[in-house]
């Protein structure tokens, strides 16, 4: 059966096109963004409760949204031989997006200047 990518309905076999939204209607829906937004919030969430330890001092801050995992390994090297502790929700998530890396708050600028030194574009942002 067909589904509408804008709407998530599922359509009859045979229509091609939303009668909601006109979007060209496909056999598998897309993951839902709201579904993915809350899976990086239980991953952040899980990291939290992980390292615990270390939250009591400064609480995780998002450092670099990693667009593949040579970036990720990348940044998480750099960060390590400045002795910048990190911690990442990294790999393929299920919208094809892959995650990002955290620091401790308290070490944020110093994190910063580390992933603005490897010239990769973006960084930080959740």
């Amino acid at each position: 059966m067909p589904f509408c990518p804008e709407c998530r309905y599922e359509y009859i076999a045979g229509t091609e096109e939303c009668p909601d939204c006109g979007a060209k209607l496909v056999d598998k829906l897309p993951p839902d963004p709201k579904e993915l937004e809350r899976e990086d919030e239980q991953r952040v969430e899980e990291l939290r409760r992980e390292h615990n330890e270390h939250l009591d001092e400064s609480p995780l801050v998002c450092v670099f949204d990693q667009e593949n995992d040579q970036q990720g390994e990348l940044v998480r090297y750099a960060l390590a031989s400045n002795g910048i502790r990190c911690w990442s929700s990294a790999g393929r998530l299920a919208g094809g997006e892959y995650g990002s890396i955290y620091v401790l708050q308290d070490h944020l600028e110093e994190a910063q200047k580390v992933v603005a030194s490897l010239n990769l574009g973006k960084s930080g942002g959740k």
